[in-house]
Order: structure tokens, then sequence, then C-alpha cells
């Protein structure tokens, strides 16, 4: 997989599947041709020929559509560095990424669609042509792709919104959102099953096809992420974060932690 910790700007075509993954850049993906599904967090995307979404950053995601056969899309991800070393101060770079701190998918219309289109094409041909200055011409039509985006957004048209592909990703995406609110709380496959009215095979064996998780594995990450997050903006001792996030014992938090991020949660306060 690709190392995208120091990226600061990159635009590609999407072509190959990426298995589960979080970075620190802020990502947006433009379907230009064919059906693209696209897990993030806690639910999948439908995105076809005119779609659009934009990841924020740190959020676990995935390409779940495994035949590149089917689609053309093209990727673009971008630090807040990027936006930061062109910005003239920093309440302006604030401006122009503040929007996408939550994932948005969004179905455009043709003019829509065009619009956006052109702007990602241009970007893609400027970024590879490495002509003089291409940096702050890419900055620029960033700058224009992301308020254009945001624009369209804060319209907010009912046919604007993104469907899920069918009923089984609906439903194990609202599994994921229930995982994602109560994960501070004792989780168990057989519980969950009970509470949708599903039996834990069909659970078990779904939620790996729709998300690419384990049941387990997503509910780990789901709190490490959260864990994350605590080491950074608290003070809390280890042990109270490990409580908060939904470990019973230090132990366990610890051993799940270094699986998932590499590192221990001393070292990661530490790096961080």
């Amino acid at each position: 997989m690709d190392d995208f910790r120091n990226l600061v700007f990159d635009i590609r075509y999407l072509t190959k599947h990426l298995p589960k993954h979080a970075h620190k850049a802020y990502e947006i993906i433009f379907v230009l041709d064919g059906e693209l599904h696209y897990f993030v967090d806690d639910r999948t995307y439908q995105l076809m020929p005119g779609s659009i979404i934009c990841i924020c950053a740190n959020s676990m995601h995935q390409n779940v559509t495994l035949d590149q056969k089917k689609y053309k899309a093209i990727m673009i991800r971008y630090s807040k560095d990027f936006i930061q070393n062109h910005a003239d101060t920093a309440d302006n770079a604030t401006f122009f990424y503040s929007y996408y701190y939550k994932t948005r998918a969004l179905k455009l219309s043709q003019l829509q669609s065009d619009q956006v289109k052109d702007l990602c094409l241009e970007l893609f041909t400027e970024f590879n042509s490495h002509d003089r200055d291409y940096e702050y011409v890419c900055y620029a039509l960033l700058i224009q792709l992301l308020i254009r985006v945001k624009r369209i957004g804060l319209l907010g048209h009912e046919d604007s919104r993104v469907d899920y592909p069918n009923y089984l990703h609906m439903k194990i995406s609202k599994i994921a959102g229930y995982i994602n609110g109560h994960f501070k709380e004792p989780i168990v496959l057989r519980e969950v099953a009970e509470k949708f009215h599903i039996s834990e095979y069909y659970l078990s064996r779904n939620f790996r096809v729709v998300t690419g998780f384990s049941f387990n594995e997503y509910l780990n990450t789901t709190r490490v992420n959260m864990a994350k997050k605590l080491l950074k903006e608290t003070n809390y001792n280890i042990t109270r974060i490990a409580e908060e996030v939904g470990f019973n014992t230090i132990t366990h938090f610890g051993r799940t932690f270094r699986k998932v991020v590499g590192v221990s949660p001393k070292a990661y306060r530490i790096q961080s």
C-alpha cells in the first residue's frame, strides 16, 4: 500500500483496489464512468458517473468494488499543509478545508459534473506536467474545486444525495453506525445480530463483504481511532482512555492498539 504519511498533494486515476486504510490527507474521488462502491467510516456509498465523494482526514475507508473494469475515477489527495503553505493566513486556510471535516458524497447535475470534471482533468494535467510553478496552479485549481463542491453541497437538493448500493449495504451500514454510537459499551456479535433481527452467521459473513472488516476488527478499529483522538487532545492517562473507549483491561487495550496502529499508546502520544 502507498505511504501517504508525508503526502502534501497527489492526483491520479484510481486504477487498483486499495485495502482499508486511513491517512492524514483529505481525499476526493470523482467518478468518470461506471459504478464505484466506497465504504467510509460507517456506510457504503454508491458512486455513479458524475458523483463525487470528499473524505475527511483520518477516516477509515476502502474501495469495495474489486473489479476496476467496472469504473473509471480520478482521485485527489491533499493535506492541510498544501493549503496552509499557499494561503496567506491560517484563517484563510481553515476556510478552504473546514467544510470537509465531515465526509460528503454528492450526485451532480450534468452541468455541475462537467464543471467538476474539467477542473479535475486540468488538475491532473497540470500536476503531471511539472511545468514551472505548477504547484501554485494546482493550488489555485484545487481551491476552485473545493469551493465549487462546497457550494453544490450547501444547496442540499434531494436529488444530490448518494444512495446505498442495495439493501444489504444499507443494513450493514446501519449496524456499523450502531457500533460507532455505542463502542464505549460492551458489544458482542450475538447481541447485535439479535438487535437487528438477523443471524450471527449472516452478520459475520456480510459485515466483511460490505465493509472489508470482520465485525470485531471494525469494533476494535473504531475504539482505537477514538483512543488516538484522546491521546492527542487530552491529558487522560492510558488507563482512563482504555476505559473511555470500551476496553475492559489495559492489557487488551495496549495489545489491540499496537496491532492497529503499529506502536504502543504511550509511543503514539509522544509521536503526536
